[in-house]
């Protein structure tokens, strides 16, 4: 519920947001207003356990096409 998720995976605004949403929830949790703070992150928490898998496989694939096109670049680079 922290967003340790999307920080690790670069998504830093979403990260923060889901940070702050957590905090204020846990401090306005008196006022009742928290807890309606706190049931949206939750949802948003239980729908990244099934998002999750899929961006980190994008992640992979985004950072396999780099090293192939580095390693493409440097063979050319190489040969010449």
């Amino acid at each position: 519920m922290f967003g340790a998720h999307r920080f690790y995976l670069g998504k830093t605004g979403t990260a923060i947001t889901m940070l702050i949403l957590t905090f204020v929830g846990i401090v306005t949790a008196i006022l009742a207003v928290g807890f309606i703070l706190l049931f949206a992150v939750g949802i948003w928490t239980l729908v990244d356990i099934f998002l999750i898998p899929g961006l980190i496989r994008d992640e992979k694939d985004q950072m396999r096409q780099r090293l192939t096109v580095e390693a493409v670049h440097q063979g050319v680079a190489l040969n010449h």
